[in-house]
């Protein structure tokens, strides 16, 4: 009950941090110490709907560092590499709050009336085609950002079928994708992936359209 209910993760690993991980620590002390916070911090968002947010904005700087580091490095299910960014640090300056804010609109609209994962794969079509993100990312990491933002909009961990989705609306080849996707799936996707572009391009910049 303590671990789950009463922020027991985090008070664990602050009392790790003092115990095992404090003013010049010896090698295997430190080593020991960061292997059972990660183990700690990846249980959390397991078991206990812990998010990364959570551990990014821990007091304690040697378990924000340590947190940092093992999100970073963090593998999904299947093995593969995931990288953990926040949605708000993958969108553009000055207006990642606003496009933030845009975007959640934008799911609610859709999961109040359609309830499915589609948007998400248009929505990061059109970020990406009016260059809306700071940096080049790939689908998987937008998927876990969202799930991240917004746990409420019912979004579902699997990404398989938007990443595929989303890979057939953005490549310049027919049927470029692992899924089978219909041709009107495509082209729905593409049309409604070009109307959020428009959407967020005219909310920052109202005289673009």
């Amino acid at each position: 009950y303590w671990m789950i209910f009463d922020n027991g993760f985090v008070k664990a690993a602050d009392l790790l941090s003092k115990t095992m991980m404090r003013e010049k620590p010896s090698f295997w002390q430190k080593n020991f110490g960061e292997q059972i916070m990660r183990s700690l911090m990846l249980t959390s968002m397991d078991k206990a709907t812990y998010t990364k947010g959570t551990w990014k904005a821990a007091n304690n700087r040697v378990v924000k560092d340590v947190a940092i580091s093992a999100l970073q490095e963090s593998k999904g299910r299947r093995g593969r590499k995931q990288v953990c960014v926040l949605l708000e640090e993958m969108l553009i300056q000055p207006y990642a709050e606003l496009l933030t804010n845009e975007i959640e609109k934008i799911l609610t609209e859709w999961m109040e009336t359609k309830g499915t994962d589609s948007v998400l794969a248009y929505v990061f079509a059109a970020l990406t085609s009016c260059n809306l993100l700071n940096d080049s990312y790939n689908y998987r990491t937008f998927h876990t950002a969202i799930l991240e933002k917004f746990p409420s909009l019912g979004f579902k961990p699997g990404f398989d079928w938007a990443e595929a989705l989303y890979n057939a609306i953005v490549s310049e080849h027919d049927y470029d994708y692992n899924l089978n996707l219909s041709e009107k799936a495509i082209q729905t996707g593409k049309e409604l992936a070009k109307l959020i572009n428009i959407r967020l391009r005219t909310l920052i910049s109202p005289n673009v359209y």
